[in-house]
């Protein structure tokens, strides 16, 4: 699913019943919180490794800088 910026506010400081993530496109990622926070992923491999890096949260971090 291609995120913009009406799917990042439909999730926003809402209640879920659990966490979840919701990809993007070059390894984008944002993680929602039961709670409603979402944080920016950046997922990626190093010596066949799988890993994660936090870009930061939902709004101080928007859709246009966690892509750059």
């Amino acid at each position: 699913m291609k995120l913009s910026h009406p799917i990042l506010k439909k999730y926003h400081n809402k209640s879920h019943d659990k966490p979840f993530e919701v990809t993007d496109r070059d390894s984008i990622s944002i993680r929602v919180s039961a709670k409603g926070k979402i944080a920016w992923q950046f997922r990626f491999s190093y010596n066949n490794k799988a890993d994660c890096l936090r870009l930061g949260h939902y709004p101080n971090v928007s859709l246009r800088d966690a892509r750059k």
